[in-house]
């Protein structure tokens, strides 16, 4: 929390804002020879001690078991349980920043950083303490519902929100609601006021000015925010396994049902279809950075995206001029 606090503050104090979805050139110095060997040695060594290798064991494992045809159903389906909570995860997530830091944006009081603050705290805390209290107050919603629905409606729900997916939802959106809300908040730390301004005095809106202006410039962001938390989410044992629904396994959670009974060979499955699984946003991750900030490239493929916010930044300049002559 001092860690976060401390950050907060210096972002506050030094802030570099941008009119438009370009990044800033980049220099990329090629190396050759015994020079690009030598640099290379490092991260081939990381590469191979953290992935390679350990991918290569399980493979290993997973060819040295008999019997795998009759758990491939049950790890399909488990890999589907597991993309549609870390779908569902980072979809939530990075709304819910969008809204903060929106509102950071628009309000940058004492009162609105401190809260934006203790949103992001859930990101210290273990799995599974923000399990816990998570369970402790949707049992009781649980109850007050099921108590509502018998005595009106002489119909008896059960568990409607440990009983499903809503509970796991919410803790894994307390969990990683701070990744979501680093990339946004900075996104939007970037953006120069005077394009609200400039929006206002043609008539827009906050809504209007959101949607039109601010997402265009701060979607990359928010694109590789949501396939972090997509990974983070994958990953994920500890909240997944407390307040997962009855008969609702995931990838992670039947690895550590295995691993915890010594069963190492027979998690090898599903530990490589869930490296397959978060192979897929991670290639994605690199490929969309390499195509979106990296020099020469346009962050915008909407041409009335582009044309929009190139108005309001000449408009920008305008006043700038205008002040400075008046001045």
């Amino acid at each position: 929390f001092l860690i976060f606090y401390i950050g907060t503050i210096t972002q506050n104090r030094v802030k570099h804002h941008q009119l438009s979805g370009k990044q800033k050139s980049i220099t990329i110095t090629k190396l050759s020879g015994w020079r690009g060997y030598f640099v290379s040695l490092f991260p081939f060594t990381v590469v191979s001690a953290t992935f390679i290798y350990p991918f290569c064991t399980l493979v290993y494992w997973e060819l040295a078991r008999t019997s795998v045809t009759d758990e491939i159903f049950e790890v399909i389906n488990m890999g589907f349980n597991s993309i549609l909570i870390a779908t569902l995860s980072a979809i939530t997530v990075i709304i819910l920043s969008v809204i903060v830091s929106y509102t950071k944006h628009l309000e940058n009081s004492k009162l609105i950083n401190f809260l934006s603050l203790i949103s992001v705290t859930g990101f210290v805390l273990p799995g599974t303490a923000i399990a816990l209290g998570v369970l402790i107050p949707l049992v009781w919603i649980d109850n007050r519902i099921d108590t509502l629905t018998s005595e009106y409606l002489r119909l008896s729900v059960g568990l409607v929100m440990t009983g499903s997916i809503v509970g796991l939802l919410l803790a894994h959106t307390m969990r990683f609601f701070a990744v979501g809300f680093f990339f946004s908040d900075s996104a939007f730390a970037k953006i120069s006021p005077s394009l609200d301004l400039a929006a206002r005095s043609l008539g827009k809106n906050d809504i209007q000015t959101l949607f039109r202006i601010h997402l265009p410039l701060i979607k990359n962001s928010l694109i590789v925010g949501s396939l972090i938390v997509f990974i983070d989410v994958t990953k994920e044992m500890a909240a997944t396994l407390i307040l997962r629904p009855f008969g609702f396994e995931t990838l992670s959670t039947k690895i550590w049902e295995l691993s915890s009974e010594s069963y190492w060979q027979d998690a090898s499955l599903c530990s490589l279809t869930m490296v397959m699984i978060i192979l897929v946003p991670v290639s994605a991750l690199i490929i969309y950075s390499k195509k979106n900030f990296l020099p020469s490239n346009d962050s915008y493929t909407n041409p009335s995206d582009r044309e929009q916010i190139t108005s309001y930044e000449t408009m920008e300049v305008d006043n700038e001029k205008k002040y400075r002559n008046a001045s």
